[in-house]
């Protein structure tokens, strides 16, 4: 009987690196398994899901939310669905574990997001100024989430539907007792800066195909960090003004590193080695795909 592959979905998927890290650490560790990309447009995901043609998921936009709540459905109604503490906190999944016929949603972006920071920035830590957080999705959700169990108690969100960023706010409150989440208006982006550590983009702005992240950085400290989940184009817009103005700024690849690594380790029980090698090889992929 032929194996089931893993694969990770959204839509678009043309652009994901995650096809290239898992093939070759399949490779390097000798695991008869196959990893594709498969492009799930919204309204087939529920029976894609119910069908479970795949031993185990990547979930990434704009299917995190969606996927949660198929999954809560499951769960609740005694259906063939479970949910792990971080998916149902974030009320977003990006790792599917497929047990028998049970489809278990987890969350991995809370870590792999605070594992790929404290390597590319080791000497930070949460201090008592605000980290700004662009996005309402799955992602910035990880992001708060792995930054308040590290400690940061003060965020701002900004999204440009404001609606989205006043509900993500709400629901996140749940994480910690004593944190604030402020939620400036879009139209005053740039003031939202003033004296914040650490400015992560959680959206899909700049990501090739998508609308340009319209945002000056004049306001933001000189200490400031600005760090952006998008991975393709390697250096976006923001990261671009971000170096020019000699801030330290991380790209997107560090995380989806470390999330890859935590995902191998879920399905095959091997942590592998994230090493320069495997950074540089993913810098010269990411390259290869030119914005239009």
């Amino acid at each position: 009987m032929k194996r089931l592959p893993y694969a990770v979905i959204g839509h678009p998927i043309a652009h994901s690196l995650s096809p290239k890290i898992h093939r070759a650490w399949l490779r390097l560790h000798h695991i008869p398994a196959r990893y594709e990309a498969w492009d799930i447009e919204p309204r087939r995901l529920e029976d894609f899901l119910r069908q479970g043609a795949f031993q185990g998921l990547n979930i990434t936009q704009p299917h995190k939310e969606s996927v949660y709540r198929y999954l809560a459905k499951k769960s609740g109604g005694g259906g063939k669905g479970a949910l792990d503490e971080m998916a149902a906190k974030l009320k977003a999944v990006n790792l599917i574990v497929k047990k028998g016929e049970t489809l278990e949603g987890r969350n991995v972006d809370a870590e792999g997001f605070c594992e790929a920071l404290r390597h590319k920035a080791p000497s930070w830590r949460p201090p008592e100024t605000p980290v700004v957080l662009i996005g309402a999705g799955g992602a910035a959700r990880g992001v708060l989430a792995g930054l308040a169990r590290w400690g940061q108690r003060r965020f701002r969100l900004l999204a440009r539907r404001q609606e989205q960023a006043e509900r993500m706010a709400e629901e996140m409150l749940s994480l910690r007792a004593d944190m604030a989440i402020e939620t400036p208006p879009w139209k005053n982006r740039g003031e939202a800066l003033r004296d914040a550590s650490l400015l992560v983009n959680g959206s899909s702005g700049g990501m090739i195909g998508r609308e340009i992240l319209d945002l000056k950085l004049s306001a933001l400290p000189s200490s400031a960090i600005v760090m952006d989940l998008v991975y393709r184009p390697p250096e976006t817009p923001l990261l671009k003004e971000a170096r020019g103005r000699g801030l330290l700024a991380i790209d997107g690849l560090p995380m989806l590193l470390c999330q890859a690594a935590l995902s191998f380790e879920t399905w095959f029980g091997i942590k592998p080695d994230i090493t320069e090698e495997t950074r540089r090889a993913l810098e010269r992929a990411a390259a290869e795909v030119k914005a239009t």
